[in-house]
């Protein structure tokens, strides 16, 4: 598998190391964590002009129709950086979500034709305003899909919407929604009442009557936030799928629903992207980690002068290799086994190299003098991001069983 980058990619790959050089030192990301909504605007608006906020977006939408493996050049950047502008949560995971639901609502928008035809058409005109605000920076659209019993592996919905005339009434909490605080919209994903076992997806503004939000901070420096629905009412051009008029009446007819097929993509997209951006961290590490053994004296001599020392540094940039490698492959590829197995490696990769780094800095490592320390915590928060390591391994390990009993029997 050729891995090589194309010239635009390499283009990609100077420009935004070089502008975060520039604009994303690490005094500059305590200030910009230090703003209330945890990120700074003045930079998201660079993103938006320099085109990275339209890049994974179609030509026809106004985006750049960047794949995956550009996407996933501009994570390990963003991963070197420790940036916190909500580029995951708003551009990757709901951008995502809204262009897949356009293109459904494209194909079902015939004005004129029926009131269904009519109502898919409110739909599609919704979705591409949503998809404009995004790529311009004027919205910023978090995805509401994880519950309280999702905290480690995926659980049901709980969260339920009910069908009331023309309008819907959306119960339920939601949990570990990415940028809450500063959301203007959430995709919210709640099982509909009339159909058994079909999903929705509705867009809800932040400031809805019903809706609740408990902000927090999370470990690498980013915001986060739990919702509580209660009774949220909206348009039924606000339920963005197309779950009542395409899903099965009859529940063993089909076993997955295509909303909950949708949204897995959109989370496998992510993974691979935050896969990414934590292989980018890796590099970063290295590098410090190479840097102060370099200039760290001890019994007269660098630390880096030692053989054991350079063994370690060794195993650390084999593993950072390992975990970029596996993160474009998964980039590439585009399937959900890929993204599992870059979740798996670059999970185990990046925890052993910030145990090592911490371990070569000595008591420094820890501290908020070495901006390592902040590198350590972003690494750890990928490893419970998207599902744990652990989780998506068995998984793993169950799909690869059952297709040797298949071939056995």
């Amino acid at each position: 598998m050729d891995l090589t980058f194309t010239e635009e990619q390499q283009l990609l790959k100077q420009s935004a190391e070089r502008y975060l050089a520039q604009r994303y030192g690490f005094a500059e990301r305590h200030r910009y964590t230090a703003d209330p909504k945890g990120w700074d605007s003045k930079v998201w608006s660079d993103f938006s002009e320099f085109g990275w906020l339209a890049l994974p977006f179609d030509v026809d939408n106004g985006g750049l129709g960047g794949s995956a493996i550009e996407l996933a050049i501009l994570g390990q950047a963003f991963g070197s950086a420790l940036v916190v502008e909500p580029y995951l949560p708003s551009i990757v995971l709901s951008g995502f979500l809204l262009e897949q639901i356009a293109r459904q609502r494209q194909k079902q928008a015939r004005p004129g034709d029926s009131p269904d035809g009519q109502l898919a058409a409110l739909g599609a005109e919704r979705i591409a305003l949503l998809n404009t605000g995004l790529i311009a920076g004027k919205h910023i659209v978090s995805f509401a899909h994880d519950e309280p019993a999702s905290r480690v592996v995926p659980a049901p919905i709980c969260a339920v919407a009910r069908r009331q005339n023309d309008a819907w009434l959306i119960s339920g909490t939601k949990t570990m929604v990415r940028s809450a605080d500063s959301a203007d919209y959430f995709l919210v994903s709640a099982k509909l009442e009339h159909i058994h076992g079909a999903t929705g997806l509705f867009v809800i503004p932040a400031r809805a009557s019903g809706l609740s939000l408990t902000p927090y901070s999370l470990i690498d420096g980013t915001h986060a936030g739990n919702l509580k629905l209660e009774q949220v009412t909206v348009s039924a051009a606000d339920q963005l799928t197309a779950s009542a008029a395409s899903a099965s009446t009859n529940p063993e007819a089909n076993n997955i629903d295509p909303v909950d097929d949708l949204i897995q993509g959109a989370l496998d997209r992510a993974m691979v992207f935050a896969a990414a951006e934590t292989s980018g961290s890796m590099r970063a590490v290295l590098d410090a980690t190479i840097a102060y053994t370099k200039t760290r004296q001890q019994f007269g001599q660098p630390l880096a002068a030692n053989q054991v020392i350079k063994h370690r540094l060794v195993d650390m940039a084999i593993a950072c290799e390992e975990a970029s490698a596996i993160a474009l492959r998964a980039a590439l590829t585009g399937d959900a086994a890929s993204a599992r197995a870059a979740k798996i490696k670059v999970s185990r990769a990046a925890r052993f190299v910030a145990e090592q780094s911490i371990q070569l800095h000595g008591g420094m490592g820890v501290t908020e003098e070495l901006n390592v320390g902040a590198y350590f915590k972003k690494l750890l928060a990928f490893e419970m991001s998207f599902g744990s390591a652990k989780h998506h391994a068995q998984e793993q390990f169950a799909a690869l069983r059952n297709r040797i009993v298949r071939r056995a029997a």
